[in-house]
């Protein structure tokens, strides 16, 4: 049996209703998110390793994450593969 990637996501954001977005999609609305990072927030421990690379703590993130807590009480970001038939 093969498995195959569909690509779609389902994303949450803080305020917003959920979106269906493709993976390009989900990786530029994660890295907006990272671009406005408050200067007075840390960025979580695991996207420190990156040293401002945001394109490989996007990848990061996708691969091996599914939620970024974005501090400061704003909430966070959530993100799920689904399979749409």
């Amino acid at each position: 049996m093969t498995f195959s990637r569909s690509e779609t996501y389902v994303f949450l954001e803080p305020a917003k209703d959920e979106q269906f977005v493709t993976l390009d999609e989900l990786k530029e609305k994660i890295k907006g998110w990272l671009e406005r990072w408050p200067k007075d927030l840390e960025m979580p421990m695991d996207l420190t390793k990156f040293n401002n690379n945001l394109e490989d703590a996007v990848d990061h993130l996708v691969k091996f994450a599914c939620e970024l807590e974005l501090g400061g009480g704003t909430g966070s970001l959530q993100w799920y593969e689904v399979d749409l038939e």
